[in-house]
């Protein structure tokens, strides 16, 4: 759900390219909450294995964690980045969101973390005066 192009604008912002060519833009994005950090899905959404999967966290990870990645590494030396609004606020989905949740279940080859119902994140990005 846009990891690529997340992945692309913390890219962007040392390299001084895109909008940041004008300076320190900052940036406010929705996200999937596995993408943001999310550990447990919020109510009333049913259990997701991927959702509290700690690996799944990609963007916010605590410093002495050992499941950092390279997303999370650039996120941290490039801006500050914290929630914009409290992400129960976006809930349910239904009422802010399309696709809607389908009302029937089928079998389905897409992860829980990509399917209609995934809890987002709203989130302000603000790069930082001096980077790593």
């Amino acid at each position: 759900m846009g990891e690529q192009f997340v992945a692309q604008i913390f890219r962007c912002i040392p390299e001084h390219e895109w909008l940041f060519k004008f300076g320190r833009v900052p940036l406010n994005l929705i996200l999937s909450g596995s993408l943001w950090g999310v550990r447990t899905p919020f109510p009333p959404q049913p259990p997701s294995p991927i959702l509290t999967h700690p690996k799944q966290q990609r963007v916010q990870n605590p410093v002495n964690s050992s499941i950092r990645c390279k997303l999370t590494v650039i996120a941290d030396a490039t801006s500050a980045t914290s929630v914009a609004i409290p992400p129960k606020d976006m809930l349910p989905y239904d009422d802010h969101f399309h696709p809607t949740i389908p009302k029937y279940s089928i079998l389905s080859t897409i992860p829980d973390n990509k399917r209609a119902g995934t809890p987002f994140v709203a989130i302000d990005i603000k790069p930082l005066e001096e980077q790593v």
